[in-house]
């Protein structure tokens, strides 16, 4: 994995220029099939293949820069904010709606696969996590599905009555 970094590093953008988010607006063309759309951009491993490995590139092969080389061979260093943002996003996360639980219950697939490769296939595993465990929730529990939890998510723990003796005892 190191050795992937440092390559994505080193050979971007000296031998390939920066995907400058090709990786992420390439989501919204994933729906259009090649044969309508042939200059479809291809996904970052492909690309990165391309670079890193040439011969493999040609047999079909993919090589995963993971999530802080994804970052980096489409932004350079400006990547690392993205890093930020998507730790912000995944830890603003409250767990208060059954579906949340039910994500979390399965999110090792798409969070293993959101590190070690790049952003869009996991990002559709997450969006399809998401969907089936909406409609689980609706299903095994409408009335939990029907109430407004939203305004949970920004209580504190002290301001429930709860402390952090609490949080430990549960």
């Amino acid at each position: 994995y190191q050795k992937i970094q440092r390559a994505a590093y080193t050979l971007f953008p000296s031998q390939h220029p920066f995907l400058l988010g090709q990786t992420y607006y390439r989501i919204l063309l994933i729906p259009i099939p090649r044969f309508i759309m042939p200059n479809k951009p291809l996904n970052e491993q492909r690309v990165f293949c391309s670079v890193i490995d040439p011969v493999m590139y040609e047999t079909g092969g993919t090589i995963p820069a993971g999530i802080l080389g994804d970052l980096y061979v489409n932004f350079g260093h400006f990547g690392i904010v993205g890093m930020f943002l998507y730790g912000m996003l995944l830890g603003r996360e409250r767990y208060y709606r059954l579906w949340h639980w039910l994500m979390l219950a399965g999110s090792m697939t798409w969070l293993f696969h959101f590190v070690r490769g790049a952003f869009t296939n996991p990002l559709v595993t997450f969006f399809v996590y998401m969907f089936i465990a909406i409609i689980v929730e609706r299903i095994l529990a409408p009335d939990y599905a029907a109430e407004d939890y939203e305004t949970l998510g920004d209580v504190s723990y002290e301001e429930q009555g709860l402390g952090s003796e609490d949080m430990i005892a549960s």
